[in-house]
């Protein structure tokens, strides 16, 4: 079976987005980020190092609540320094592979997708088996590839419905799609 696929151009592109990696487009998906159940987890640490310290500090052993106290704090640190690392990384990824203009447009097709990097116009076709999941939220999506690389998009609400239908019918059911309205 041949694995070449004949090279198309912008006129036969479903969907065209403009998109830019950098912090600013990354920290509205800092929660996102990070998966559900590490999440889960975290938040749960934090509760129980919370009602551990308030139950020591009401038995007056003052010692043994300071130190859940805290805890729970150093948990709430770990928890965002992870996710700014995250963002961190992504980040770096993007300048190795954007270098200094982190601009690139993004063309859909119904077997995989095209980044056109903006400075030298260099394609990156990457299907849709790569893709770890996509997120919405306001009027910004952004696609995780399994490979720890994110691409942020703006699109506006017509668009961006249009574009979710189009994603549903061309790409595997293993995706995680997370639409978050607001």
């Amino acid at each position: 079976m041949d694995n070449r696929r004949t090279v198309r151009t912008m006129n036969e592109a479903y969907f065209t987005f403009e998109g830019k990696l950098n912090k600013d487009t990354l920290k509205p998906f800092k929660r996102e980020l990070i998966p559900y159940g590490l999440n889960l987890f975290i938040n749960s640490a934090i509760t129980l190092f919370g009602l551990v310290a308030v139950f020591y500090f009401c038995g007056k052993f003052y010692r043994l609540a300071g130190i859940c106290f805290f805890n729970s704090i150093a948990v709430i640190l770990m928890k965002q320094l992870s996710q700014l690392y995250l963002i961190h990384s992504l980040n770096k990824v993007g300048f190795t592979l954007f270098s200094d203009t982190q601009e690139y447009r993004l063309l859909f097709y119904p077997e995989f997708f095209d980044v056109i990097r903006k400075h030298d116009n260099k394609i990156i076709s990457i299907y849709y088996s790569h893709v770890n999941k996509i997120i919405e939220k306001d009027s910004y999506i952004i696609i995780i590839l399994k490979e720890n690389l994110c691409f942020p998009f703006y699109a506006d609400s017509e668009q961006r419905d249009l574009w979710f239908d189009f994603i549903y019918e061309n790409t595997p059911e293993s995706l995680k799609i997370k639409r978050l309205r607001r």
